[in-house]
């Protein structure tokens, strides 16, 4: 697909979206569209309007973890796949059914995103916990057992070599010209 086609496809979901404003369809198939041009920040911005439109779906918890992932935020991508996967509550009390793990493709993407996230945010008890259900509910599928073992890998790097804390920056007296005596 070339620009011209995808910033065809932007507006007719901005069309859509004039149409029916609390469908959360066309900002989410928008977020998709930035996200795959990897331009995270527009990607987000869609995604987080279209969650504004349907707090309850995990799909579109699912749809902004992976950009955060993508885009190398860890931790909120974190935040989002576990509503996506656990479900939970929202900030909003909205309550947030989980989706089960199963053979299908974007689910197993989703729980190996959150895993391989929690893994590089060193939350390893939970990162492990998705790895292994990776290798015993989908084991068939190369690429889950392929990232459960990545997670695996990661937590025992982290054991091995513990992240540290960057130390707080020091102080600096900053000296500059002082001011000229006046007669």
């Amino acid at each position: 697909m070339n620009s011209g086609q995808l910033d065809q496809a932007v507006f007719q979901f901005t069309k859509a979206y004039s149409l029916n404003p609390t469908d959360p369809t066309p900002n989410l198939f928008i977020s998709r569209i930035y996200g795959t041009l990897g331009e995270w920040e527009k990607g987000i911005q869609y995604g987080i309007a279209a969650l504004r439109d349907g707090p309850e779906d995990p799909t579109l918890y699912s749809n902004l973890g992976t950009l955060y992932f993508r885009k190398g935020d860890y931790n909120q991508a974190a935040a989002y796949l576990e509503l996506a996967v656990r479900g939970g509550a929202n900030e909003d009390g909205v309550v947030v059914e989980g989706i089960p793990l199963s053979y299908d493709v974007t689910i197993i993407e989703t729980y190996s995103r959150y895993g391989l996230a929690l893994a590089r945010t060193n939350d390893c008890n939970q990162a492990v916990s998705i790895a292994n259900a990776l290798l015993s509910t989908v084991a068939d599928n190369d690429n889950a057992v392929f990232n459960a073992n990545e997670v695996l890998k990661i937590c025992a790097e982290n054991l091995l070599n513990p992240p540290t804390a960057t130390p707080a920056p020091t102080a600096t007296i900053v000296t500059g010209p002082t001011a000229t005596p006046q007669p």
